[in-house]
């Protein structure tokens, strides 16, 4: 593959990375996606420099955006560890939760313990995605969740926002 424009930024590769996403009504050509996947790759090979221009996208209201920069962090893979464990506390609760899923898909075994103290936030929303994100994350067995975070699950189920620009309920996620 050819080079991408070395003048051109994290943020401008990334823009023109999720620009070149084959969506529903979006009209590319051959060479829209080449360039973004160019763009894709300079991104994974600039490691941790290109991190916090992911992370500036889950602030996104696109679930699809946060979504595919979800994915190019876990392709940068452990370089991206020391700027996500940095940004912890730094971006909001919301954009802790992303932060903490892929510390644990990166292999931090207690990543998601960062988010038990959410299951108190005065905000409903942060409580009730804190909850999904932990339940998500249980570990198969036949022991009872912990109470602490079923008592968050059920308030939940009265909850109809969306999750994150996605068409899913909280309430019918927490089910």
């Amino acid at each position: 593959m050819k080079s991408v424009n070395a003048g051109k930024t994290f943020h401008a590769c990334l823009d023109t990375y999720l620009a070149s996403l084959p969506l529903p009504g979006r009209t590319l050509t051959s060479a829209d996606v080449e360039e973004g996947q160019l763009c894709r790759e300079t991104l994974i090979q600039g490691g941790a420099a290109s991190v916090p221009a992911l992370l500036d996208r889950l602030g996104d209201p696109d679930f699809y955006v946060k979504d595919s920069c979800y994915d190019l962090v876990l392709e940068i893979g452990n370089p991206a560890k020391e700027i996500l464990y940095g940004e912890l506390g730094r971006r909001g609760p919301i954009t802790d939760i992303w932060i903490v899923a892929m510390l644990k898909y990166l292999g931090d075994e207690n990543a998601m313990d960062r988010l038990w103290a959410s299951l108190r936030d005065p905000d409903d929303y942060v409580r009730h995605l804190s909850a999904l994100a932990l339940a998500f994350q249980l570990p198969d067995s036949s022991e009872a969740p912990p109470e602490e975070l079923l008592a968050v699950l059920v308030e939940a189920l009265e909850n109809e926002r969306t999750i994150e620009g996605t068409p899913f309920t909280v309430a019918g996620s927490a089910l």
